[in-house]
């Protein structure tokens, strides 16, 4: 494994979540104490403070140990790390990988208390992966200039190899989530040497959407995109506005002259179901005016013949489904139902008042 930040901040992130309830932090102590030669000739008990030993493990696990030493004493690796000429004083402002010491006093005249390693900087904020941190392995957040920091061990890593991958090949494996989010993403981009900002740049673009609303809106009558909560979350997730979908959709109903149509008010697809070998497309229909709703419905379809060459041509299928329009009666079902439990409360409430009267 190469000796650079990302290899040393990766092997702290598997850690991350080993904790003392459930025994896992055991790992971290067995890498600590299975190294030979043992700092001091002491093994870390169950009972330590194991922050320390948590930095030396990460130091073995990632083949850096000579750049980092060994230890499971804060105060003892300070030492060390002055040795090798890598300690700098609390007041710099760290990078990714480098370890601090705290010193819960905040005037750095007594020992240093605590240890850990610096995962990222960014926005004055100092992010942490910290052992025995609350029993476990955990991330922290510090301001830059927060005077408990007794100092930082600046490692002298490798440089990390010259990026192998295209930006685009990078940027297609953060769609898909490789290299994490936020800050966490930014941080681990920027140690393998890429180029946060062009790599989000190249994602930006791969998700912008290709297709005008008009023709994300024939796909829908079509039943491309699902049906309901479904369809809503498939074109956000596509990077389109559902509410600009929807209009579109109506604006093409409207745009019949039919006037059954056009007299119904406003006239809205709720569903779309369409059969698997795309032969049929059951359409749902709300209509605000429901003394005009038969009418609206025939005249869809005495125009699905229009509609349906409509579809073809856009979509340039070899074969487009039959549209068959139907009523969507769940609206006014549930208005119904709302009345019926509006009445019930009612009930209960007269009879409540009748009771305490008597």
């Amino acid at each position: 494994m190469a000796k650079t930040v990302t290899n040393f901040l990766n092997v702290a992130r598997s850690l991350l979540g080993k904790n003392e309830d459930d025994g896992s932090f055991r790992e971290i102590l067995n890498t600590y104490n299975n190294h030979k030669p043992l700092a001091v000739g002491y093994p870390v008990k169950d009972s330590d403070d194991w922050c320390d030993a948590f930095v030396s493990a990460v130091a073995i696990k990632a083949g850096c140990v000579e750049l980092v030493g060994t230890e499971c004493g804060c105060e003892r690796h300070i030492s060390i790390w002055k040795e090798k000429g890598i300690w700098h004083p609390g007041s710099i402002t760290p990078r990714a990988g480098d370890i601090f010491a705290l010193d819960w006093n905040g005037d750095h005249s007594g020992m240093a208390d605590h240890v850990g390693i610096v995962e990222s900087v960014e926005n004055g904020v100092i992010r942490t992966i910290e052992g025995n941190r609350g029993g476990a392995v955990r991330r922290k957040e510090y301001p830059v200039g927060d005077s408990h920091f007794k100092g930082f061990a600046r490692p002298s890593f490798a440089k990390a190899d010259a990026p192998d991958k295209s930006v685009t090949e990078v940027a297609r494996e953060v769609i898909t989530g490789k290299w994490g989010s936020g800050t966490d993403r930014k941080s681990r981009l920027n140690a393998a040497g890429y180029d946060y900002d062009a790599v989000q740049a190249e994602v930006n673009r791969l998700l912008r959407p290709t297709k005008s609303v008009a023709e994300v809106a024939t796909e829908v009558i079509q039943g491309k995109w699902s049906s309901g909560a479904d369809r809503k979350a498939k074109l956000t997730a596509a990077g389109y506005s559902y509410e600009e979908i929807q209009r579109e959709l109506s604006d093409q109903l409207r745009r019949l002259k039919d006037p059954r149509i056009s007299d119904a008010g406003m006239v809205s697809i709720t569903r779309v179901d369409t059969t698997g070998d795309l032969r049929y497309s059951r359409i749902y229909i709300s209509v605000l005016n429901k003394d005009k709703e038969k009418d609206a419905i025939k005249g869809l379809k005495s125009a699905a013949g229009f509609l349906r060459r409509e579809l073809g041509r856009a979509l340039q299928l070899r074969y487009t489904p039959e549209l068959q329009f139907i009523a969507d009666d769940s609206i006014q079902y549930g208005a119904h139902i709302l009345e019926v439990l509006h009445q019930v409360e009612q009930k209960d409430e007269e009879r409540g008042s009748s009771e305490t009267e008597e």
